[in-house]
């Protein structure tokens, strides 16, 4: 499709390659077909949905390559592309990235900016029409380990506990060994 005047299925295609190259691990290959995924962006009609699953795709991409700066960068990206017409799911994708936001703080030391972008994707949630449980024990899970590293053990152990009893009982059992 890159070679005809289809580029529109082109993106399409892109996306879906990024997406299963990543989930294969498979770094190298997933940022090129996000990079040139982003490079057609501007050359299409395309979604704010697809932008945002490029941008997030690059920064998932750049986070599993220690390459925290450029994927905040594209995680903010990502962030500037929701609208206010995504009523069903903007509360979540907003915490989600924020979320991805405070891991790369995290990664690179800086827990109170960390800390700062959990709080925002907690409010965000709040807010929210929708419950997210699995989101919210994902953001307690990294609150509490943030205060682990910090030494705050019994804080730690409010939040691991919190997102824990958000998930116990779910079939969530990757969210529930993390908090482990």
């Amino acid at each position: 499709y890159l070679r005809s005047e289809k580029l529109d299925r082109a993106l399409h295609y892109l996306i879906l390659a990024g997406q299963k190259a990543a989930r294969d691990y498979a770094n190298l290959q997933a940022r090129m077909h996000y990079e040139e995924a982003a490079n057609l962006l501007p050359k299409v009609v395309h979604t704010g949905e697809q932008t945002q699953q490029v941008q997030e795709g690059l920064g998932d991409v750049l986070v599993f390559t220690g390459e925290y700066a450029k994927a905040r960068q594209f995680y903010q990206n990502a962030l500037e592309t929701i609208t206010t017409e995504e009523v069903n799911d903007r509360d979540h994708r907003y915490s989600s990235l924020h979320r991805k936001i405070a891991t790369t703080y995290e990664r690179q030391g800086d827990f109170d900016r960390s800390l700062t972008h959990l709080a925002e994707a907690c409010r965000s949630l709040e807010v929210s029409p929708i419950s997210a449980p699995v989101e919210k024990a994902n953001i307690f899970n990294e609150i509490g380990w943030i205060h682990f590293l910090r030494g705050n053990f019994e804080e730690a152990k409010n939040f691991l506990a919190a997102g824990l009893n958000l998930v116990e009982t779910s079939r969530q059992y990757d969210v529930i060994a993390s908090i482990h």
